[in-house]
């Protein structure tokens, strides 16, 4: 892998990471159209760290609010940890639990069938991009909602979670699936970032930790040093932007907006790959 393809595959992760077209679909296509083979895991590790680190650095205060309420509510007296719970960020922390879970549970009975699609049926990966336009279209219909974390039952982190498991399918969009539940389910449209953001967090350092268990032996290939923190540092600048922009997106009420370009560039990318032109 040359530094221009560690650099062509580090955009591509940041973007697409966050902008709800697949980051698992695009990568499978540009190594292909690339020819780069297999890409060294620790090379995956840092693409992976840029994008954590890029989600942190734009929920940082949020994050921190977690961790305080979460402290007074195992060490406060009764009066801290009423106001804890009353502030929805233990709440909150308990359902990102619960969505990891069951998108873990989800990983390990189907880890057959999912490793498929990075294999033997990759062709297929065109068409769930399309499969993730027709999510994305979904939510032009949708009305905007006001539900935040204290008006939902356990459905929702469980529905997430459920989301979060189809979503590794590559070409199926982790956020735009995560998001497109939430909004589904009536939540607003910040909340409905945030708790995809953020659950994002504990779900990929899962997945990167059972990679490396299953993958441990994995060659690593010759890179140089420096490519992983130029990787590192592209990631997280990409990254930060991405998620910036779908948040503004989001805002907007115009998350359909990236439907488009799934179901037009899946189609073109389907035709391609089954006429063994990439």
């Amino acid at each position: 892998m040359t530094v221009l393809d560690g650099i062509i595959l580090s955009i591509i992760q940041s973007a697409t990471e966050f902008i709800p077209i697949s980051s698992s679909g695009h990568l499978i296509i540009a190594g292909r159209f690339l020819k780069i083979g297999e890409v060294p895991i620790l090379f995956d590790l840092v693409l992976h760290l840029g994008t954590l680190s890029a989600t942190v650095l734009v929920y940082y205060r949020i994050i921190g609010a977690v961790f305080r309420d979460l402290a007074l509510f195992i060490g406060g007296g009764p009066e801290r940890r009423a106001a804890a719970v009353s502030r929805g960020n233990v709440r909150l922390f308990a359902y990102i639990v619960i969505s990891t879970a069951v998108t873990g549970v989800v990983g390990l009975v189907f880890h057959d069938i999912l490793a498929s699609f990075f294999a033997e049926r990759s062709n297929a990966v065109p068409l769930l991009i399309v499969c993730t336009g027709a999510i994305l279209m979904g939510t032009w219909f949708v009305r905007p909602g006001g539900r935040e974390i204290m008006e939902l039952g356990i459905q929702f982190p469980v529905i997430i979670g459920l989301a979060q498991g189809v979503a590794m399918l590559p070409g199926v969009s982790r956020s735009g699936t995560t998001i497109a539940a939430a909004l589904f389910m009536g939540t607003s449209r910040p909340f409905a970032g945030l708790y995809s953001f953020i659950l994002s967090i504990p779900s990929v350092l899962a997945a990167t930790a059972g990679q490396i268990a299953l993958e441990g032996g994995r060659p690593h290939g010759a890179i140089e040093p420096a490519l992983y923190l130029l990787a590192y540092c592209t990631t997280l600048a990409a990254g930060y932007g991405a998620l910036k922009l779908l948040l503004g997106f989001l805002k907007r009420g115009k998350l359909y907006a990236f439907s488009f370009y799934c179901i037009a560039g899946g189609t073109v990318w389907y035709i391609l790959m089954n006429r063994n032109v990439i």
